[in-house]
């Protein structure tokens, strides 16, 4: 369907880790949530992928959950409340027909929308908002026809890998991953219409990866420059902020992420 969501209650497991998440009536991996909205309440909407779910903590230690414990520390006129909409291989058009089509309903006030260097091979792999089709079906961009040889043949991976092909079957190059850059600059801009026309606030949130610390450069980054230059929303370059605020870099990074 539409919705890249939880179907049932489950273990996010690796040789690192093991977590049970369990999941709402909306697919999400939270707790439940009045639709009805008190009038003294703010309400938070995190979305993305499995960083913002959490993949690799319990879910009382998300990133979401370490806002509402740092914010809780002051006093507001109105009471926060917060809903995890992160889901482990979402990319921003799931998460923007998520939000339209089934979380306008809480009448968010603020919505994080977190967008990371991982979002390029799934735009990459499933192609824009054109993979929502009428009938409320998705249909990706098809697979390469030597895809069953690759399934098969290691020694053919070996020959595929030469031609310049990951193992995600694509190839690396400027000019695929401009496209996939260029349609996530598109569905943020849609992001910035939706939260106009419902009056919620947004926040974008550029967090990168190991080897983007490392070289002080994200995949996304001209992405967010984009953002940032030409439309009146507010973004988080996080990559700036663990390297000048936390100096996290190429000497320490290995103890902030997965050694696996």
């Amino acid at each position: 369907s539409w919705f890249h969501v939880s179907c049932s209650d489950h273990d996010l497991k690796t040789k690192e880790y093991c977590y049970h998440r369990t999941i709402n009536s909306e697919g999400l991996s939270d707790q439940e949530h009045s639709i009805k909205k008190n009038i003294n309440e703010y309400r938070i909407i995190g979305l993305g992928d499995s960083f913002t779910e959490g993949d690799g903590t319990d879910a009382d230690s998300t990133w979401l959950k370490f806002l509402e414990r740092s914010l809780s520390k002051y006093s507001f006129k109105k009471e926060l409340t917060y809903m995890n909409a992160g889901v482990c291989g979402s990319d921003p058009c799931f998460e923007y027909i998520l939000l339209k089509e089934r979380l306008l309903k809480y009448n968010p006030d603020l919505v994080l929308l977190a967008v990371n260097n991982s979002d390029i091979s799934d735009i990459l792999l499933r192609g824009g908002m054109e993979r929502f089709r009428p009938d409320g079906t998705l249909k990706y961009n098809p697979a390469p026809w030597w895809e069953p040889i690759y399934a098969m043949s290691h020694i053919s991976r070996l020959f595929f890998a030469a031609m310049g092909y990951n193992q995600l079957l694509l190839k690396e190059n400027e000019t695929n991953f401009n496209i996939a850059k260029e349609k996530i600059f598109q569905i943020l801009l849609s992001f910035i219409e939706l939260s106009e026309q419902k009056q919620f606030k947004l926040i974008v949130i550029f967090h990168p990866a190991k080897n983007e610390i490392n070289n002080n450069v994200m995949g996304v980054g001209n992405v967010m420059e984009r953002i940032s230059k030409d439309n009146k929303v507010e973004v988080l370059n996080m990559c700036a902020y663990f390297r000048e605020k936390e100096k996290i870099n190429s000497t320490n990074s290995n103890d902030y992420f997965w050694k696996y």
